[in-house]
């Protein structure tokens, strides 16, 4: 089994990621209002750069397209931090349709399109935080 590791930098609500070798800046979308704005109407997200959903609890949490203006690849894990499901290549026309791992999730992760397969980030992959 494959295993990436989150790296954490001091700066106070931007993360540094490393994931199979690839540095990945990430934002924290932890507040009630950050995870639902998500990435909604943004133009874009700079390359090697995402935002990590941590959620109070593991549940089904579903993500939409609701107002983004580009593609990406959503990425669920459970509270062991293993990968439960990639949904990759979603495009903004697949708004209204949301999109939810099969099983209770703690953790999720939006990148530019492309990038889950660039870093090798697979169903059942441990990413240790």
């Amino acid at each position: 089994m494959a295993v990436g590791y989150f790296l954490i930098s001091d700066s106070s609500n931007i993360k540094y990621v490393n994931i199979g070798g690839q540095k990945i800046q990430v934002e924290l979308a932890v507040t009630v209002a950050e995870r639902t704005q998500g990435l909604s109407g943004r133009q874009s997200l700079d390359e090697g750069t995402g935002l990590l959903f941590i959620f109070d609890k593991s549940g089904q949490y579903p993500f939409w397209m609701k107002d983004m203006n580009f593609s990406i690849d959503m990425v669920w894990m459970n509270d062991k931090k293993q990968v439960l499901n990639v949904a990759e290549n979603v495009s903004p026309d697949t708004y209204p349709e949301s999109f939810c791992p099969a099983e209770p999730a703690k953790y999720g992760l939006e990148i530019n399109a492309g990038s889950a397969t660039q870093a090798g980030i697979t169903t059942g992959v441990t990413l240790k935080f």
